[in-house]
This record gives structure tokens, C-alpha cells and sequence, in this order.
């Protein structure tokens, strides 16, 4: 649904919730803080959500989160880079981290 600027607030009821996968949202402009409420979420992937441009101060209390994709979405790649990104503190406890941008697999 390329329409949605924000996810629903049931969501964040959904406390069991151990994947979330958002993709192709190019309206999607921000993240809740109240992904935090989401304690069991082990994986989660943002791709081509463009203006997602950082992550909530929240998922630092996602204890339980050991997959972070941040695919296409170029803003908020940068603000996540390792040990550089203004973002890279609030992620730093994920063990396995995969950044990407369209433009990384282009050959010219």
C-alpha cells in the first residue's frame, strides 16, 4: 500500500510479535516510539521507505531484536552506518545488522 504515512497503532498491542517486515511504504514517513512496545521482536526489515530518514529512540529496548535490514532506504542507511551514524547507538546491541542501498549492486 504505497498510500500509508504511518503504521496502525493496533500494532503496538501485538506483544507476541516476533518478525516485522515493512517494504515498498514510499509514504511511510517515520517510525513510532512505541516499537519499543514490541519486546519479543527478534527481526525486523525496512526497505524501500525512503522517507524513514532515522529510527525511534525505542528500539534501544528491544533486547530481543538480533536482525536489523535497512534496504533502499538511503537516509536512514547513512544515520546507521557502524560506529559513525548519528543512529548507530540506538542499534549497536543488534548482532546481525545489513545495510544496503539500490545503488550498491548497479554496475556500470
Amino acid at each position: 500500500c504505497p498510500e500509508i504515512e504511518g503504521l496502525h497503532e493496533a500494532l503496538q498491542h501485538m506483544c507476541a510479535l516476533q518478525s516485522l517486515l515493512l517494504a515498498n511504504l514510499p509514504n511511510l514517513a517515520s517510525l513510532p516510539d512505541w516499537l519499543g512496545n514490541l519486546i519479543l521482536l527478534d527481526r525486523l526489515v525496512i526497505s524501500n521507505c525512503p522517507k524513514v530518514t532515522c529510527l525511534p529512540m525505542s528500539i534501544q529496548g528491544l533486547t530481543s531484536l538480533k536482525r536489523l535490514g535497512i534496504h533502499a532506504c538511503s537516509e536512514l542507511g547513512k544515520r546507521c552506518k557502524e560506529n559513525t551514524g548519528e543512529d548507530w547507538h540506538k542499534i549497536a546491541h543488534v548482532q546481525d545488522i545489513d545495510i544496503w542501498s539500490r545503488f550498491d549492486y548497479m554496475h556500470v
